[in-house]
């Protein structure tokens, strides 16, 4: 369980996942430049999120979500892990990446093409690349609905295209932010509302209060009460197997512990004899899981 947990969290760290999110009315791309000399500010990225249609067949189209990501460098934050294929390169329009849940549940691989529904107006991608995201290790189609991909698909767009195509040029709607000390986190908030207060706040978020951190760490506190439960009733199991197994071995050698008494070995010699068999298992055991514990979690 714990090693579990270390793997989501190393993936956060190595992805650089957003410490807070601001989402907003359509703002200058300009003010990402006076936001990064706030103190505490580590990283910080501008992009478009717009929700839109994505075209499967003529029978299936489904909802989904385009942001909108600077292509001319990889994000500092809440970056994305290629899977297969490659990232943007600068300057390219009509490219896209698929988030790969959604690339899974329909089979799309790089060199793919893909047809958006964006305001009502179907345009035609090429994949270039499938990715992996720590905003959507659980995909959230809503507030509480969870998405295999099937029914909602993320896809990564040139922020220059996104702008271009939604008449937003040179603006954003979202900002994402990692800080260098996270106890200091609600001071920086305060001082992003001041600058983004006339531009018209919509909602400010915290990565605990992310509904996909949420989810997961909701699946995790599962995970570990149904790990505690099926240990337990595997102990159980193996108890019970170790003693009916003990107990038809002494009964098929009654003849030898009578023997045994005769010669005058001790009643507590002859069934520390017999219980030795499940210590040795025990022990065995024990070493044999520490083992793959401690090894097998690294590889």
């Amino acid at each position: 369980m714990d090693n579990l947990t270390r793997s989501y969290n190393y993936a956060y760290e190595q992805l650089h996942y957003a410490d807070f999110t601001v989402l907003l009315n359509p703002t200058p791309q300009k003010i990402i430049y006076e936001l990064r000399k706030i103190d505490n500010v580590e990283n910080i990225e501008g992009r478009i999120t717009v929700n839109i249609g994505i075209y499967i067949n003529k029978n299936r189209q489904i909802a989904g979500l385009a942001v909108g990501i600077n292509s001319t460098h990889r994000p500092t934050v809440n970056d994305v892990k290629v899977e297969s294929g490659r990232f943007f390169i600068s300057n390219e329009t009509n490219m896209c990446l698929l988030e790969h849940h959604f690339a899974t549940a329909y089979g799309y691989k790089e060199g793919d093409n893909v047809t958006l529904i964006v305001h009502g107006v179907r345009v035609n991608f090429t994949v270039v690349g499938v990715v992996a995201s720590p905003e959507y290790l659980i995909v959230m189609s809503g507030l509480w609905e969870i998405s295999s991909g099937y029914t909602y698909g993320v896809v990564f767009l040139p922020l220059a295209k996104l702008q271009n195509m939604l008449n937003m040029s040179s603006m954003i709607n979202e900002i994402v932010v990692t800080v260098k000390d996270e106890s200091k986190i609600n001071t920086t908030i305060t001082r992003f509302k001041e600058i983004l207060n006339p531009y018209g706040i919509i909602k400010m978020v915290k990565k605990t209060e992310q509904l996909s951190y949420k989810a997961l760490q909701w699946d995790l506190k599962g995970f570990g009460e149904v790990s505690v439960l099926f240990s337990a009733l595997i102990l159980f199991v193996a108890v019970v197997e170790t003693y009916m197994t003990l107990k038809r071995l002494i009964l098929s050698q009654q003849k030898e512990i009578g023997i045994l008494k005769t010669m005058g070995f001790s009643k507590k010699r002859i069934v520390f004899h017999y219980l030795s068999f499940a210590l040795l298992v025990g022990v065995l055991g024990s070493i044999f899981g520490t083992f793959l514990s401690i090894f097998c979690p690294k590889k």
